[in-house]
């Protein structure tokens, strides 16, 4: 349970790391890249003024159920922080990871959360990073998504910067 996000069901930053290392480890044997996409829900604290706490939390179990839907049975989840996710992909490329970062995306304006009688519309923004090209250190990957992530808040929200 240490290891889990009590609201979304999701892994944690701590066990984020962890499965970084995993990974790691499995990448350098095979030289297969791996990625991570970074996301932050676009204008979260509106929705929590608006509309509430409890539904900003739904909107939050929304946003996680549709990261689940978009990933692959191997690949790996996380809430790292507020309104603030990691999707771990495994055996990818940068192309692989923009399609899945894109579809994301979309998939997320296209469908908003349901809070009582209410739909709620969000967008996020997403960052992406490939290993070992834009670090081969766990600090370093996860640097390089966050700074493509506030790119992408810079360049209007509701993108993907790769």
């Amino acid at each position: 349970m240490a290891s889990v996000d009590p609201l979304t069901g999701l892994y944690n930053r701590r066990q984020l790391t962890a499965v970084f290392e995993h990974c790691l480890v499995t990448h350098r044997r095979s030289e297969e890249q791996f990625g991570l996409l970074l996301l932050d829900v676009d204008h979260f604290k509106t929705i929590n003024d608006r509309y509430g706490h409890d539904a900003g939390d739904l909107m939050l179990t929304h946003l996680a159920s549709l990261m689940k839907v978009h990933s692959r049975h191997d690949d790996w989840a996380f809430r790292v922080g507020g309104e603030e996710f990691c999707l771990l992909v495994v055996r990818s490329n940068q192309q692989l990871l923009q399609q899945v970062a894109e579809r994301l995306r979309q998939d997320i304006e296209q469908h908003p959360g349901q809070y009582n009688d209410q739909k709620i519309s969000f967008t996020v923004s997403i960052g992406i990073a490939v290993w070992p090209e834009d670090g081969s250190t766990f600090a370093s990957l996860y640097r390089q998504a966050d700074r493509r992530l506030y790119q992408a808040k810079k360049d209007g929200r509701n993108t993907v910067v790769a």
